[in-house]
């Protein structure tokens, strides 16, 4: 594979090209070398002394720099893709996958993604849907503690990371999705 020793100025645009080969898993194969190459910039500019200004040293910092943008945005735009039909359908863990799988924030842009999909009719019954079974889900959770300023989840029987999605995006929705 490449070693770093062997690595010449001509080889720097080829190693994300590479890594996506070595890669096992094609349907990932980008994302599994995002955050690597994040890392790798991070260490690149920190141990890069006074070699940190040179065009060798600027242009692997620009090719880490678009591949981890590139990569990001791609990925983004497949949750946006999968997620505008798990609302339709009310998939809870659908949505809740989705939701762990990225940021907060970068939840929040794949939601406005979606939300700028759905008719004004669809916005309204997904965001009283999505209302609907945070209150629900909120009052099992309060009664299911035994006090009264208290919610207990677990013993409810609702899944903190379905319940954490659905809270979201219902903020999303009640305060900037369209």
């Amino acid at each position: 594979w490449l070693r770093c020793e062997n690595l010449k100025d001509t080889d720097i645009p080829a190693f994300p090209r590479l890594a996506r080969r070595a890669s096992r898993h094609p349907k990932f194969r980008e994302l599994l070398f995002r955050e690597p190459l994040i890392a790798l910039e991070g260490f690149i500019a920190n141990y890069a002394g006074v070699d940190s200004h040179s065009p060798v040293f600027e242009e692997i910092q620009s090719i880490i720099r678009n591949f981890a943008a590139d990569t990001r945005s791609k990925f983004l735009l497949e949750q946006a893709q999968a997620l505008l039909p798990a609302l339709r359908r009310g998939g809870l863990y659908e949505i809740s996958r989705l939701h762990a799988s990225v940021s907060r924030n970068g939840f929040e842009q794949l939601l406005l993604q979606t939300l700028d999909q759905l008719s004004g009719v669809e916005h309204q019954h997904i965001a009283h849907w999505v209302d609907d079974w945070c209150r629900q889900a909120e009052r099992a959770a309060t009664k299911a503690s035994g006090y009264p300023d208290a919610m207990d989840f677990r013993a409810a029987g609702i899944d903190l990371g379905v319940y954490r999605a659905m809270s979201d995006i219902r903020l999303q929705m009640a305060h900037g999705g369209r």
